[in-house]
């Protein structure tokens, strides 16, 4: 699993896989740029860039955080952190999780799910530049592929894709801390 995603600020394009390897684009290929530790196995990363901070925010599935400033990757501390791995035996690490800059809530949005099918495990955040604040919405996606902001439309787009199983996925809409699904007539598979 690889997370990619720009440091506007410096048109920096780094891609971050599970094994905790940063890369960067260089216009040809992947160059290897900092070793972030080594996370454990299955881990899912997702980057997200926030204008506002000129930094980029790179999250691990179980609970490594770092922020890029334009120069170095450091770590954030665990207390930053949102509880994605959930101590109750009846949640799992999440299955998928993904973060883009939503523009109209002026933060970085987290959403992730622990497994797909289900709801149970579904959670949204805010990126306060300090921490994460956990938002509640009466619906989720079951599953959390992908996701980025449109700004045409001033909502975020959620892409419930879950590649794990080879199901056809759902595309959601996340505008007021509330996610619905759109009708569309035709997604990605």
């Amino acid at each position: 699993f690889v997370a990619l995603a720009c440091h506007h600020a410096t048109g920096l394009v780094f891609a971050a896989d599970s094994s905790g390897q940063v890369w960067k684009w260089d216009g040809v290929n992947w160059v290897g740029y900092a070793s972030l530790g080594s996370p454990n196995t299955d881990n899912y990363p997702a980057a997200a860039y926030d204008p506002i901070r000129q930094e980029l925010l790179l999250v691990y599935s179980f609970g490594s955080m770092f922020r890029f400033d334009g120069t170095n990757w450091t770590p954030v501390s665990s207390l930053a952190m949102p509880l994605l791995v959930n101590p109750s035996p009846s949640w799992s690490y999440p299955q998928g999780h993904s973060m883009s800059w939503d523009a109209g809530l002026s933060r970085i949005v987290l959403t992730t799910a622990s497994s797909p099918g289900s709801t149970s495990g579904t959670r949204t955040y805010g990126w306060t530049g300090l921490s994460w604040v956990q938002t509640a919405s009466p619906t989720y996606p079951p599953y959390v592929g992908c996701a980025t902001y449109d700004s045409a439309h001033g909502v975020s787009i959620v892409f419930d894709g879950d590649a794990t199983s080879l199901t056809s996925g759902h595309t959601w809409s996340y505008v007021n801390a509330r996610y619905t699904q759109l009708g569309v007539s035709q997604e990605p598979n």
